[in-house]
């Protein structure tokens, strides 16, 4: 088994209702200089 907790971070619309994935909203250089700093 595998759980994945993740916060919410911004309300689901029609995309992520109907295909059940989301859409990052977070910039990716900010999400880069997040991931450089690990």
């Amino acid at each position: 088994w595998h759980w994945t907790i993740l916060p919410k971070t911004a309300i689901p619309a029609g995309f992520e209702i109907g295909t059940r994935m989301e859409i990052s909203t977070i910039e990716p250089e900010k999400a880069a200089e997040y991931l450089r700093k690990q």
